[in-house]
């Protein structure tokens, strides 16, 4: 355990901010941290049908649409194979107060 009773000194300091920028993954790409986008349900299911992993699916995607296949809808599966997509109706956005 180290004593705080004093302020560390300028060689301490500038250790431990390299530090700090190597664990953050600063100043390197390849020591840069992987970046974790939300996944909807939808792209881990088409990543998983697939066989891709998530995250490279989504990189694909624009963020505009990402963001829309977190919307609600029902999947049917038809005869043919395909998937058809419906906008849940069921779902309706309550009544709000003035104030809010």
């Amino acid at each position: 355990m180290t004593d705080n009773s004093q302020y560390p000194s300028k060689s301490e300091r500038a250790a431990r901010s390299s530090d700090r920028a190597r664990l953050l993954g600063k100043g390197s790409a390849a020591t840069a941290p992987k970046v974790r986008r939300d996944m909807s349900a939808q792209v881990q299911r088409l990543a998983r049908r697939l066989g891709k992993e998530p995250e490279e699916i989504a990189a694909k995607i624009s963020p505009d649409t990402l963001r829309r296949t977190k919307y609600p809808v029902i999947e049917t599966v038809n005869k043919d194979g395909t998937r058809s997509f419906r906008h849940d109706w069921g779902i309706e956005e309550a009544p709000r107060s003035l104030t809010s």
